[in-house]
């Protein structure tokens, strides 16, 4: 039974209401008592005066005296005894044997009415149960001359705070079972939305990530509702992104397979081929596990990058200076198609944070494409410079382009925009992915703009350092 949250916060809640509805009632009682002793006090005392007022005539008449005593008695319903200055009976109203002779009283009340005050106090006795004893002076001429004592039950007040305490714990009880309902419906509305999210997490535990869970309200369980969708979008896309990249490394990796295979087998088989033949074929098959080496190559590089604890080789870099050293690495093959490779910019100090050998590939990258998909006659235009707290480097070109459509899928593994010239070029679909996860690491980013026709610029911002 305990075992589900809303049955423990329905519990809770009722022991909390309990404990609240025990100590109001105990202290709501608590005032009640004391507000009808007060006033019960007040009451005696007020009566006490009045016959103390007449006893003070007749002080010396016992017969008097105890025709007063009996009258006040039946007028207040209270025991009435009247004392002298020494706190001797001289009057009972009941006429109770144990005070002829005139015995003396020694209770509190009695000592401190002969000293001139007037004073009321609850007791319990063993057989008479709750009782108030109030007395007062007789005052006469300014000296006390004896006191006016009287004994009253208080059943009647008692009996009134049971009949109250009764009533209150109906109320409690009725407002028990309320609060017991609303809290089940309270507890219940609280966990529906974790039940929610219990199930769609052991659906996507079983592989299903495009479960979702209903976003109510504006509270933390909403907003954590909120981050177990956001959390489920991007582990579909991951999915997506996981599925879509096996089917392309497989078709990747299968073309240069089938053209070995078909390669290999009029080599082994019956056909006679010439020697001048054999080479060819040999020729392309060398082509073809050249292009598979460079393949999963690529792939292990991005895999290194994609780790979670990868770590960069981070040092002070000169961008600008790295920017000349691969230009004139690549500027021979620029040449030899006739293609115009310059570097623009700031001559030097353009320097960051940064993994000289990771920028090194971005640059390399960037260019070589560049160069490959420019015409003749054409030119690429690397340019560093220094932007904020932090560099842009930036390859132009003015070749063919690239549609407007295919712009935001040029980062995506094995993405060719024209894959027939594509695989012409030798490219393996995974050097902007790689570029793109190198520039994520150094904490920048790439934007490429393009307009087919009159060439492509690729942008990339990097800070001047980076959070280690």
């Amino acid at each position: 039974m305990f075992h589900s949250i809303s049955n423990k916060l329905a519990v809770t809640y009722l022991l909390v209401i309990i404990i609240a509805f025990g100590v109001v009632n105990l202290l709501a009682a608590q005032s009640l008592e004391n507000y009808l002793l007060g006033e019960r006090r007040v009451t005696l005392l007020t009566q006490a005066n009045i016959v103390s007022g007449g006893a003070a005539t007749i002080i010396d008449s016992p017969i008097n005296l105890e025709f007063l005593a009996r009258e006040s008695s039946k007028r207040f319903e209270v025991r009435v005894l009247i004392l002298d200055a020494g706190g001797h009976v001289l009057a009972d109203a009941f006429g109770s044997p144990e005070f002829q002779g005139k015995p003396k009283l020694t209770h509190p009340e009695v000592i401190r009415a002969l000293q001139g005050e007037s004073v009321a106090n609850r007791h319990l006795l063993p057989e008479e149960g709750p009782v108030m004893y109030a007395a007062t002076p007789i005052v006469l001429q300014k000296q006390v001359v004896g006191v006016v004592f009287f004994s009253a039950t208080l059943d009647d007040v008692y009996t009134t705070l049971r009949e109250i305490a009764l009533d209150q714990l109906v109320v409690s009880l009725l407002a028990l079972a309320l609060v017991v309902v609303i809290s089940l419906i309270l507890s219940r509305g609280l966990t529906q939305p974790i039940s929610n999210l219990r199930e769609a997490t052991r659906k996507m535990a079983a592989g299903n990530f495009g479960v979702r869970v209903q976003v109510e309200g504006r509270d933390e369980l909403a907003a954590l509702a909120q981050d177990f969708n956001s959390m489920a979008e991007s582990l579909d896309r991951l999915e997506e992104s996981r599925r879509r990249f096996i089917a392309n490394a497989s078709h990747e990796l299968k073309t240069p397979i089938s053209s070995i295979k078909a390669l290999i087998d009029p080599l082994v088989g019956e056909h006679r081929v010439d020697e001048a033949t054999r080479r060819d074929f040999l020729e392309d098959i060398q082509r073809q596990i050249d292009r598979l080496a460079d393949l999963t190559g690529e792939l292990l590089h991005l895999s290194e990058l994609e780790r979670p604890d990868r770590t960069l080789n981070y040092a002070p870099v000169d961008l600008a200076a790295l920017a000349d050293e691969i230009v004139g690495e690549l500027r021979p093959l620029a040449q030899g198609q006739e293609i115009n490779l310059v570097r623009t910019g700031s001559p030097e100090g353009v320097s960051i944070t940064g993994d000289r050998r990771r920028l090194s590939e971005v640059l390399t990258n960037l260019i070589d494409n560049a160069i490959k998909y420019t015409g003749v006659g054409g030119r690429v235009e690397v340019e560093v410079v220094p932007v904020g707290e932090g560099a842009r480097l930036r390859v132009s070109d003015n070749g063919q382009g690239i549609p407007a459509e295919a712009l935001p899928r040029i980062f995506e593994r094995f993405y060719r925009v024209d894959k027939a010239r594509s695989r012409a070029t030798g490219g393996t679909g995974l050097g902007l992915a790689i570029v793109q996860q190198i520039v994520k690491q150094h904490g920048g980013v790439i934007e490429v703009e393009s307009e087919p026709g009159r060439g492509t610029v690729f942008t990339v911002l990097l800070p001047k350092g980076i959070n280690l």
